[in-house]
C-alpha cells in the first residue's frame, strides 16, 4: 500500500504553471533550482524531464551561471 498523494483543492495544475509565466523572477528561480540540483550531483539528463526541458537547455543555464552569475540567467535582449 502506498501513500497518499498530496491532491491540491484550489488550484489547477494550469493555474499554478501559469504562475511561472506570470514573472520573469519566477523563471530566474526555476533556472537556479535546477543548476543547485546540478551542484547536488543530479545529472542534466535526469532533471530535463523535472523542468520540462532539454538535457542542453540546462547545461547552457549552469554554463551561463558559472561565467556571469545571477544576471547570466536573465534572457538576453535580441
Amino acid at each position: 500500500m502506498g501513500r497518499k498523494v498530496k491532491k491540491l483543492k484550489n488550484f489547477t495544475t494550469e493555474q499554478v504553471e501559469a504562475l511561472f509565466d506570470c514573472d520573469e523572477n519566477y523563471r530566474i528561480a526555476i533556472k537556479l533550482f535546477a543548476i543547485l540540483l546540478i551542484t547536488r550531483g543530479y545529472s542534466s539528463r535526469a532533471l530535463e524531464k523535472f523542468f520540462r526541458t532539454s538535457f542542453k537547455q540546462i547545461c547552457n543555464w549552469a554554463d551561463r551561471f558559472d561565467t556571469e552569475g545571477v544576471k547570466g540567467l536573465f534572457p538576453k535582449t535580441r
